[in-house]
């Protein structure tokens, strides 16, 4: 059996950082982001990293359970 939670979401991704978290390039982002997702201006919030045309999608394919 699987260990993986079935309640996919950016909330127990492991790729979602906080609001107000300092990124390791100093950069402070004011609403959940996404590590896995960018794009040209840096970040993508998880609401867009999650959305149909990003790339994670209404799925959420590039979701990874919290080790």
């Amino acid at each position: 059996m699987s260990r993986e939670p079935t309640n996919r979401s950016c909330e127990t991704c492991a790729h979602m950082w906080p609001a107000g978290k300092v990124t390791p390039k100093g950069d402070r982002y004011y609403v959940p982001t996404c590590r896995k997702c960018r794009n040209r201006l840096g970040l993508c919030a998880c609401t867009l990293s999650a959305s149909i045309d990003g790339p994670c999608g209404p799925e959420l394919k590039l979701w990874r359970a919290e080790t």
